[in-house]
């Protein structure tokens, strides 16, 4: 092995400005300044006591900055090597993920945030060999191998569950009030205010149609319709 190496960052910049044709667009690649180009490439011609590059100039017979025969026979070897230590750093992360579990859970946009987010990062804390994805998934019943899913939380009506089904709480949907309206008089007060609502068309305890029927009111154009809970 050579005992002495130029600094990693200055072969890069080296060869993105021989790929590029122009320290400005090399430094854009890397996102560093074009002096910061500039500079790891006079440190590293001094270095190796050789020009590696052609300069682009008004008047200098160059259209571009190319590399010289040396910086030629450079390019090939860093270009190479490169290429043969990002394979081997994408082997190892494909290594660490595989043998690192993960689990995929997923759960409507609502309920993943309110509910799922808070115990998931707390459960996740208590093991954190495993990688955990959550994903909000508005699908009554997504198709599991379809998504990459290993476990989601369904929202479905009596009757509908089936196996492997798990059961894990049931809810009840009631219409609620700003505390700062206090106890309405009378039912019919609801028509004096607007109603929020979200567009949820397989579930009519969310729709205030329903709940005015109930109540014997009639219907009310007042009603502000979200698309998702989290409007």
């Amino acid at each position: 092995m050579p005992s002495h190496l130029p600094p990693l960052t200055a072969l890069r910049a080296f060869a993105a400005v021989a790929r590029q044709g122009s320290f400005a667009r090399a430094a854009a690649s890397l996102n560093v300044s074009t002096s910061a180009v500039s500079h790891q490439i006079r440190a590293l011609e001094a270095e190796l006591r050789t020009p590696l590059l052609t300069r682009a100039r008004n008047g200098s017979g160059h259209s571009s900055t190319s590399p010289t025969q040396a910086g030629t026979e450079l390019l090939a070897a860093v270009e190479e090597a490169l290429t043969r230590i990002g394979e081997a750093c994408d082997a190892i992360r494909g290594q660490a993920r595989r043998s690192r579990p993960s689990l995929t859970v997923s759960a409507s946009g609502s309920f993943a945030s309110l509910w799922l987010a808070p115990r998931l990062a707390t459960f996740a804390g208590m093991h954190p060999s495993t990688a955990w994805h959550m994903r909000a998934i508005e699908e009554d019943r997504p198709d599991m191998a379809r998504e990459g899913l290993d476990l989601t939380i369904l929202r479905l009506r009596p009757g509908a569950v089936r196996p492997p089904d798990q059961l894990l709480f049931e809810e009840t949907v009631f219409p609620v009030c700003s505390p700062a309206l206090g106890p309405l008089e009378e039912p019919a007060a609801l028509l004096r205010h607007s109603l929020l609502e979200e567009e949820h068309g397989d579930s009519p305890e969310k729709s205030w149609r329903q709940w005015l029927s109930l109540l014997g009111l009639p219907q009310t154009k007042r009603v502000v319709r979200f698309s998702s809970f989290n409007q």
